[in-house]
């Protein structure tokens, strides 16, 4: 699908060189336009993954709250510690969605 653009835009390029009727700004409208449907996706795709996430990374606290909670180790800190390694794979997890997402834009610009 990528080449199809590709090759319409370039022939829209060349063809606007050739005829002085079309506007040389009109395949960079087209291209503009392109771009920025397909980066208005992958943004609205990576705020609804973002969205998920938090949510589970809440309802595993909470499960694990009340997993310690049930054996009656409400303050321990083997439950801070279990707590703090939830939150840092759902952190890591993050960082590498947003190095995903950053490829995509690239991707995106590049009409892949």
């Amino acid at each position: 699908m990528a080449y199809i653009i590709w090759i319409f835009l370039i022939g829209l390029i060349i063809w606007s060189y050739y005829d002085p009727k079309l506007p040389k700004w009109v395949p960079l409208v087209l291209y503009l336009i392109t771009v920025f449907v397909r980066v208005r996706e992958k943004w609205g795709n990576y705020r609804d993954w973002k969205k998920i996430n938090k949510r589970d990374e809440k309802i595993k606290l909470e499960e694990t709250a009340e997993d310690f909670a049930q054996r009656g180790l409400v303050f321990s800190g083997i439950r801070i510690k279990s707590e703090a390694k939830v939150k840092e794979d759902f952190d890591y997890e993050r960082k590498q969605e947003r190095r995903k997402f950053l490829v995509k834009l690239v991707d995106s610009l590049l009409l892949k």
